[in-house]
């Protein structure tokens, strides 16, 4: 298993795709194809999703290929209170057929006949007086 792990406490996910894919370069284009093919996304993926859950839900699938692994898994580590940006990684999961729940990991389907493991875990906020 190979797992990617995006940290935060109320920070967004940064930009959305249209924002990030607005007036794009032949690399940009070439990049979110090549993320898209992994992730098994019609490219360009709407516009509303984040890029950067993209970016780590890729990086757990090319990290586990590079490794030869059969099982990538991508968390979300939310030390929010509120769950800031849980509706954005709820938007990004059900475009990849799932369903998102805090504290339950959930399976999609890759293209490559793999399963993609997504979760989002709460951390402890006692950590943020720290």
């Amino acid at each position: 298993m190979v797992c990617a792990v995006e940290g935060k406490v109320s920070e967004s996910f940064d930009v959305t795709i249209e924002e990030w894919f607005s007036n794009p370069s032949k690399g940009k284009r070439k990049r979110l194809q090549y993320l898209c093919d992994l992730l098994g996304f019609v490219s360009p993926p709407p516009g509303y999703l984040r890029y950067r859950l993209f970016h780590r839900a890729a990086s757990a699938v090319k990290e586990c290929q590079r490794f030869r692994g059969h099982t990538p898994a991508m968390i979300v580590h939310s030390f929010s209170p509120e769950k800031a940006g849980f509706e954005d990684y709820e938007a990004f999961v059900a475009m990849l057929g799932g369903k998102a729940e805090p504290e339950l990991m959930t399976e999609v389907g890759l293209p490559n006949g793999h399963m993609l493991l997504l979760g989002w875990a709460c951390g402890d906020y006692s950590y943020l007086r720290v």
